[in-house]
């Protein structure tokens, strides 16, 4: 509750304003307080394309790297490059980059795993 001629702050029972000494409206209040609590709206952040994309492709890259591994890395790479353009400081982009991040390790581990083992196998077929 706010005094409608000062503007400080009421308690509850007030009958005058401490600061101003007005006598203060019942009716006056329940508008303040109406008014007060419109203006205590919840803002929500929008995520920006980049972020969403982001997400979206480390999802997508985390789910192919086990099937079509070196196909798929562009995939991860573009996903950084989304989340990290993003202007938004979202889950969504936070996460996007994360998932990336992890495909792109997934893919290169598993790219150098299949390296090693032609390597063994062409060393085998040479002796």
């Amino acid at each position: 509750m706010y005094c409608e001629n000062c503007g400080s702050k009421l308690k509850e029972g007030d009958n005058f304003c401490t600061n101003c000494g007005s006598k203060v409206n019942v009716q006056s209040i329940e508008n303040n307080n109406i008014e007060h609590n419109e203006n205590k709206q919840i803002k929500y952040v929008q995520s920006d394309g980049y972020a969403t994309a982001s997400l979206i492709l480390g999802i997508i890259s985390v789910i192919l790297a086990f099937i079509l591994n070196v196909l798929i890395l562009p995939l991860p790479i573009v996903g950084l490059i989304c989340g990290i353009n993003s202007k938004t400081k979202t889950g969504s982009k936070t996460a996007g980059i994360i998932l990336n991040i992890i495909a792109f390790v997934i893919v290169i581990v598993i790219l150098i795993l299949l390296m090693l083992s032609a390597f063994g196998f062409l060393k085998e077929v040479l002796k």
